[in-house]
């Protein structure tokens, strides 16, 4: 049997369907636990550090996106050097970005940080 064109793109289509929608899920869609006082905070640390966002909105999803990857098994390193080639930032602030959205949103990757540096061995 020979797949049509429009064939192809339904099965392209219906195989790529969930992936797409773990990407919604996971990039688009509000953090069920948002709680407004721990974005403040984040927010301020960063704010503190020079670090400025164009809205409060793409602060706290970079920072859920930070914890997004950590959970994936990706580095603080690895996502630091991410960051820094998608925003702009140096590589430094990256990190912080990274440290502050760890200690924020997902506390369980900060010691990360500590262990890397020595502080827990």
């Amino acid at each position: 049997m020979k797949l049509t064109k429009a064939d192809y793109w339904a099965w392209l289509l219906l195989l790529a369907a969930p992936f797409i929608c773990v990407g919604v899920l996971l990039f688009a869609a509000p953090n069920a636990n948002a709680d407004p006082a721990t974005d403040t905070a984040y927010i301020t640390v960063l704010e503190d550090r020079g670090i400025v966002y164009d809205s409060r909105a793409e602060a706290v999803r970079d920072g859920y996106r930070v914890c997004t990857l950590l959970d994936a098994g990706f580095s603080w390193q690895a996502v630091a050097a991410q960051f820094s080639s998608n925003s702009g930032l140096t590589l430094a602030d990256s990190a912080y970005v990274v440290g502050a959205a760890s200690a924020a949103y997902c506390g369980w990757h900060a010691t990360a940080f500590l262990e890397d540096e020595g502080v827990l061995a």
